[in-house]
């Protein structure tokens, strides 16, 4: 951010006509739309398949479901109703059975070029010089692929969206003392906090531009955020709750003290400052850092970021501008929920995503682009070569988009290029397994999945519940592999893998109901019996792995136990003699 500029600025002046309003604004749009076109092609990747969870959420239960219950892993309701109006106008492909993916990520585009345009709309009415450059490289920007082209991540694009029109609702009020516009800003923020709570620190965001604009918050700036603060207490206490219970539960994310996450604050924040100024070697997922508090060097990155803040807050008691210093704290706020003081459940595949630097992009483009244009219009540097410049800056931008977009054409492709920018990814080597694998490439996947088992080990030890899920699909697929080749040898190594999957997580149904079927199979109905009885004593709600049971005993010829068992599943079969 800069300093307020007078209206008299050329970019702001009221000479500006609507013909030219409109041509920068369809300029900016179609930079977005092109920049984005390869995601026409693309299809749907990890975690994608929330959206088909939601919508069997809501076959079953109705679209009250996704506002009124609990059982989504996280209270976007928001966000989980735009895919219902979604599924509702497009349907499913009758071949797949599965949404359109095309028409999901149209709309995310959509939502992010709307983004831009707003941010745009924002930064005019804060009289930020070079408002519509910021923007526009704001929408071609690549950090920014990963919160457009993933589907999953209609959540930010589309808390976004209600957050800038917060923004702009409460400036015009600022201007205009109109209440419908300060009711409108409340509102929006808080449909934003119920797509994503990643707009969290708007009412400390509000604060800063007070300061900024006036040089002090008076007790009128305070007393019109209070509104803003209720929704964003409350709505935070609501996606804490559901991170840690629906989420995270009892795993573990990181071993990691107080000392240990502080320090942490430090590289978090600069990787996101550089990625942001040099947006090259883009990763799905990043390495997952590891720190050591008693080392002092690794205390330097916290302490450089301390260093430039005192530095910017003494420059501005010193009478110096105080954009910088407001536009890094819009920065620092905008990231405060992912700096790893609080776990999030990413944090267990890595510390740092490109996603979650979405709505604090714009703090260090402004940074950047306000400065030089503020510096050109100060120095009367001739606008031609500046014009060029800035024409080849959004191309080049936009160049690197086109390009990050492809990896998401496929989820092979995506964790193919995850793989080969970080080869420590155990995720990566765990989803390649389940991808080759149902084309039946039984060695490849084996190695992939052996790969995963080594790095999750290293990461987190032998006892880890992601052993655990790595262990049942390798005993799957080997299983699956004795069958076809009618070696013994492989059914015997499937059913090691399966029993350390049940022994490392002993209350996840799924695994056991994978040991017990293979075991069925192999005729081992004792002990099949023995693993379901187990379970079902610890879980008798159950229904699932008490049918199993039932199928087992029955098959072992103990039809009035598997008769108990149905009755105890709730299968109506039990009422048969």
């Amino acid at each position: 951010m800069t300093e307020t500029v007078s209206t008299a600025d050329p970019e702001y002046a009221g000479s500006h006509s609507r013909r030219q309003i409109v041509w920068q604004a369809a300029t900016l749009l179609a930079a977005t739309l092109l920049a984005y076109l390869p995601v026409l092609d693309a299809g749907f990747v990890w975690n994608d398949d929330d959206l088909t969870a939601i919508l069997a959420l809501v076959q079953r239960q109705g679209l009250s479901a996704i506002w009124f219950s609990s059982e989504a892993f996280n209270y976007w309701p928001v966000t989980w109703t735009s895919y219902w109006i979604e599924h509702q106008l497009f349907g499913t492909n009758p071949a797949t059975g599965l949404p359109h993916p095309t028409s999901y990520h149209v709309v995310n585009v959509l939502l992010h070029a709307a983004g831009s345009l707003l941010l745009w709309r924002v930064l005019v009415q804060l009289e930020i010089p070079g408002a519509w450059l910021a923007a526009t490289v704001f929408a071609v920007h690549p950090v920014n692929v990963e919160s457009v082209a993933w589907i999953t991540q209609r959540k930010n694009v589309l808390a976004m969206v209600f957050y800038l029109v917060a923004m702009w609702q409460f400036l015009d009020f600022e201007q205009t003392s109109r209440r419908s516009r300060y009711l409108a800003a409340v509102v929006a923020f808080l449909l934003g906090m119920l797509s994503k709570g990643a707009v969290v620190a708007m009412p400390m965001v509000l604060l800063v531009l007070a300061w900024w604009r006036r040089g002090q918050v008076t007790r009128t700036d305070v007393v019109r955020t209070l509104p803003f603060w209720v929704v964003s207490i409350v709505m935070s206490g609501v996606e804490i709750w559901f991170q840690q219970v629906r989420a995270i539960g009892d795993e573990t994310i990181r071993q990691a003290d107080l000392a240990e996450r502080v320090m942490a604050t430090g590289p978090i924040a600069w990787f996101y400052f550089q990625k942001a100024l040099v947006p090259l070697d883009l990763a799905f997922v990043y390495p997952l850092w590891r720190f050591d508090t008693s080392k002092v060097l690794q205390w330097l990155p916290l302490a450089a970021g301390l260093a430039v803040l005192i530095v910017l807050v003494w420059a501005t008691r010193t009478g110096l501008r105080r954009g910088p210093l407001a536009a890094v704290l819009y920065v620092l706020l905008s990231l405060g929920p992912v700096l790893g003081l609080v776990d999030i459940y990413f944090f267990r595949y890595s510390l740092v995503a490109d996603h979650y630097q979405y709505v604090a992009l714009p703090g260090v483009i402004v940074l950047v682009i306000g400065g030089l244009s503020r510096a050109a219009s100060v120095h009367d540097i001739d606008r031609v070569p500046l014009r060029i410049a800035a024409i080849g800056l959004v191309a080049m931008l936009a160049g690197l988009t086109w390009q990050q977009v492809g990896i998401y054409q496929s989820p092979l492709r995506l964790w193919r290029d995850t793989l080969a920018r970080n080869p420590g990814c155990w995720l990566a080597h765990n989803q390649l397994a389940n991808l080759v694998s149902s084309s039946q490439k039984v060695d490849d996947a084996r190695n992939h999945y052996l790969s995963a088992l080594e790095l999750i080990e290293r990461q987190f030890g032998s006892g880890h519940v992601e052993t655990a899920r790595v262990h049942n699909n390798l005993g799957m697929l080997l299983g699956q592999a004795s069958r076809q080749s009618g070696e013994p040898r492989l059914m015997h190594e499937a059913i090691t893998h399966l029993e350390t999957a049940c022994r490392i997580d002993p209350d996840r149904g799924k695994y056991v109901e994978s040991l017990a079927g293979v075991l069925q199979e192999q005729g081992r109905l004792g002990r099949a019996i023995d693993r379901l009885n187990d379970f079902v004593i610890r879980h008798p709600e159950a229904g699932r792995v008490w049918l199993l049971l039932a199928g087992c005993l029955e098959q072992a010829g103990r039809m009035a136990e598997a008769d108990a068992a149905r009755g105890r599943a709730g299968d109506p079969r039990r009422q048969q003699p």
